[in-house]
């Protein structure tokens, strides 16, 4: 079972006899096309990349400003890893 099945079966247990409209692992922002996990495993990002993509594709709807500030962290770290090779 992959990482993205168990995160599901996880969310459907948490989930069951509970009026909860957003699934809280795998909410409707990382959902739209393409699903950001599948991205990001489908692309094999690292720890740092993922990161950058997960907080961009949800900053517009979860924390805004805080996540684009948490990507920018991610990138710039990215960038001074890129450099010491």
């Amino acid at each position: 079972m992959s990482i993205v099945e168990t995160q599901k079966k996880i969310a459907q247990v948490i989930n069951v006899g509970s009026d909860m409209e957003e699934d809280k692992i795998n909410p409707s922002y990382y959902k739209k096309g393409i699903e950001t996990t599948d991205y990001i495993q489908s692309h094999e990002l690292g720890f740092l990349e993922g990161n950058i993509i997960k907080y961009v594709t949800r900053h517009k709807h979860k924390n805004g400003l805080e996540d684009l500030l948490k990507a920018e962290w991610y990138l710039n770290r990215l960038i001074k890893e890129t450099r010491n090779q």
